[in-house]
């Protein structure tokens, strides 16, 4: 699995090192499921340490699909947000949209981090600040445990793999 918390660390320590007090964050999907409730914890630890505000009101999960993000930016954005942080899914392109919906530019406005599952927030305009998984240290390690399986070795059942933040233009 994916270190969940160096992932939020990185995005909310980038964030406050260029300046921003107000972070709103989106997170994908509901507490009771998958990673979600685990990057809610990392990102109010995050957001402590860097001494920023760590209010209920300005992180909230988007549930299952996509449908609840522009709502949900509109809502943190009355409320004063200076940058939205999207962990999980794919909710950057969303979020790119829904922030030209309420007249916001990137990064001047408000800035954006947002998860990259595939590779396509380079194409964004702007391309977008993003936290992305080991994805080949993870197809490396199936690869391995796989192999040791069938040759009856001893397989590793916990590896836990690191986040990267890739810097673009959205923050």
């Amino acid at each position: 699995h994916s270190d969940e918390a160096l992932g939020m660390e990185l995005a909310i320590a980038h964030l406050a090192e260029h300046g921003r007090k107000k972070i709103g964050c989106i997170i994908h999907g509901t507490p009771d499921r998958g990673n979600a409730l685990i990057r809610y914890n990392a990102i109010v630890k995050s957001l402590k340490k860097h001494q920023l505000p760590d209010s209920q009101h300005l992180i909230c999960y988007s549930g299952d699909g996509t449908e609840k993000y522009i709502e949900l930016i509109g809502k943190l954005l009355n409320k004063g947000v200076d940058a939205l942080f999207c962990p999980g899914g794919n909710a950057g392109i969303l979020a790119v949209y829904a922030l030209s919906l309420f007249g916001k530019k990137i990064p001047d406005d408000i800035a954006l981090i947002a998860s990259e599952l595939s590779n396509f927030s380079q194409f964004g305009v702007p391309p977008q600040t993003s936290i992305t998984p080991d994805y080949h240290g993870l197809a490396k390690e199936v690869g391995e445990l796989f192999d040791n399986w069938l040759n009856k070795k001893k397989v590793k059942y916990d590896t836990v793999l690191p986040y990267n933040l890739i810097e673009r233009e959205t923050v």
